[in-house]
């Protein structure tokens, strides 16, 4: 969730969540580009799904989800950021989907939770290509939240964890192709007290190429890096980090090294090395109200890509934003802007005024480079993708 593709020229598109069965209806307004002023389209569509989450299927285009509310289905889209299929939830509305690790022959393993009202049970599916379920297992504590990667076996990782008031539980897991659990970790740990469950863990787990699954928690004592490998040998360590401060999401580099994403007045990206030592870190957007949400590495272009939200320097209406960093840490080039207002729909007329931009939350990148940013403002799903030319 093509030709080589580089980064600038940008195509916008939003789907209204909407029950009309009226069809779809598109509108088409210009937009600056990057941040060096070129036009690109903005694309407006009415459909029934609203999203928080992106992933890539491979170069073939993108999954778009959201992982906020039970019972809602996902949307795939092409290269292009056309809507290609609506399918949806395979279960049933109980089930929220909280993270999709496509297979690469049209089915995926989904991971999430079941329940209305926490605390919710994990859960972990594989569906085929058609999207229908083989099978479901259970999977974690109470509360748990979880991510998942899809192996080559047909296998998947799991990892996550559950947080109450006073303790948490780190979870990792694997499942063989059939859906049986392998092997399962639970490590205990003490949250943040003053956080709540706002900035427990990161939203990502990252898989390196030595198939090692690493994600990074919030503990009362610091921020805790836990690492497995494929057959359960489980490693946690304390980050000896100045900035860091509440993760938001990890993405794995080519040598080993993982790059962490939190927020502590702006964004803060914080490189590791393969041993989990911190090598740099450095701050973005402080002084325009940066809130990051999403990471993702590049490796087409060798660039660490950071998403989210900012208020520009006058610090009021909420933007869209992007930057992308080298694996020094330097800005090749950012993206901010404000594309929406409100977006309302009245039959077959969608209208759309130029004001507040929505965050870009959900983050994915294909192997070829072309990079998909998913939104969310109420119950509209924003998303763009970075096409031909080349931001500054």
């Amino acid at each position: 969730m093509k030709t080589s593709l580089s980064l600038g020229s940008i195509a916008f598109a939003l789907l209204l969540a909407s029950c009309s069965q009226q069809g779809e209806v598109e509108q088409r307004e210009q937009l600056a580009s990057c941040d060096d002023g070129r036009p690109s389209t903005f694309n407006v569509a009415r459909d029934l799904y609203g999203a928080t989450q992106a992933v890539a299927e491979g170069n073939d285009g993108f999954l778009l989800f959201n992982n906020n509310t039970a019972g809602k289905g996902v949307v795939r889209v092409d290269q292009q950021g056309v809507v290609v299929q609506r399918l949806a939830n395979p279960i049933d509305a109980e089930h929220w989907v909280g993270d999709i690790s496509p297979q690469g022959d049209g089915g995926a393993i989904l991971s999430g939770s079941v329940g209305q009202r926490p605390p919710r049970q994990g859960w972990v599916a594989k569906t085929d290509s058609a999207w229908n379920v083989l099978w479901e297992v259970p999977l974690g504590p109470e509360g748990f939240h979880s991510t998942v990667h899809a192996l080559a076996d047909g296998g998947a990782l799991v990892a996550g964890a559950a947080v109450g008031e006073r303790e948490a539980t780190a979870f990792l897991g694997r499942i063989d192709p059939a859906g049986q659990l392998l092997w399962e970790r639970r490590l205990p740990f003490s949250p943040p007290v003053s956080w709540g469950n706002t900035w427990w863990t990161t939203r990502d787990t990252a898989v390196d190429a030595e198939g090692r699954v690493r994600s990074v928690l919030a503990s009362a004592e610091g921020l805790l890096l836990i690492s497995s490998d494929l057959d359960g040998n489980v490693e946690q360590q304390l980050l000896e980090t100045e900035l860091a401060l509440r993760p938001k999401g990890v993405a794995a580099l080519p040598d080993g090294r993982l790059a962490l994403l939190s927020e502590r007045q702006g964004a803060i990206l914080t490189m590791l090395d393969a041993r989990g030592q911190v090598l740099w870190e450095k701050t973005y957007g402080r002084e325009r109200g940066v809130e990051p949400f999403g990471i993702a590495f590049n490796a087409a272009r060798n660039e660490l890509l950071l998403s989210g939200s900012s208020r520009g320097r006058e610090l009021t209406a909420q933007r869209t934003w992007l930057l992308a960093a080298d694996d020094q840490g330097d800005e090749l080039w950012s993206l901010e802007r404000k594309p929406l207002d409100r977006v309302g729909a009245d039959g077959n007329v969608v209208d759309v005024a130029a004001g507040q931009g929505p965050p870009v939350i959900g983050l994915a990148v294909a192997p070829d480079g072309t990079v998909l940013g998913a939104g969310y403002t109420g119950f509209e799903l924003s998303y763009f993708v970075l096409g031909e030319g080349e931001c500054p």
